[in-house]
């Protein structure tokens, strides 16, 4: 990823519970000789990749409940975080609920310098039949209280067929400040 480029750069936590769709959702936004099958990651991979105008380096962390702790080693290393939600696994949105309270909490800490990074939420799976729509999600996650000023927005999406994930990657990557210029 050098030096050279003249694209502004960005780096990007991708998480949500295990089975989401994270890698899916990366996987769709590599070029098509690029795609690979997706498979679960196992602690964390790491993704490089053009978006628009923007080169992204994006952290891929597994969300399997033993390695959900390596989530806050890399909170302050981003300008953005995608929390991805398998808007079917309605048994587990507490569960979610709970790791975005930790991940808010760990932002809330005087030494994070993210603490004004953007969340784009991803309601996946939305081609199932009992998927729940974002309103319902954002509800359910309580959101508006929860992010209070941050900037953030929910897309409905499935990351298999590509749904929905130019228009959320489209107002992530403007929604996102630009880092500064050592970055």
């Amino acid at each position: 990823m050098g030096g050279s480029s003249s694209k502004p750069q960005q780096k990007v936590l991708v998480i949500g519970l295990d089975n989401a769709g994270k890698s899916t959702f990366l996987n769709f936004l590599k070029p098509a000789k690029q795609q690979s099958e997706t498979v679960p990651t196992v602690g964390f991979s790491c993704e490089t990749f053009s978006y628009k105008k923007t080169q992204v380096t994006a952290f891929d962390m597994s969300g399997q409940s033993r390695y959900r702790s390596l989530w806050e080693h890399y909170i302050s290393e981003v300008g953005g975080i995608i929390f991805v939600i398998d808007s079917t696994d309605f048994v587990r949105l507490e569960v979610a609920k709970q790791e975005l309270l930790f991940v808010l909490g760990q932002l809330n800490l005087p030494e994070r310098a993210s603490s004004d990074c953007t969340f784009l939420f991803l309601a996946n799976k939305m081609d199932l039949p009992k998927a729940k729509q974002p309103p319902d999600l954002i509800q359910a996650l309580d959101l508006h209280t929860l992010m209070g000023p941050k900037s953030w927005q929910m897309f409905a999406t499935n990351c298999v067929q590509g749904h929905g994930v130019k228009e959320s990657m489209d107002w992530f990557t403007k929604t996102m400040k630009t880092p500064p210029q050592n970055y």
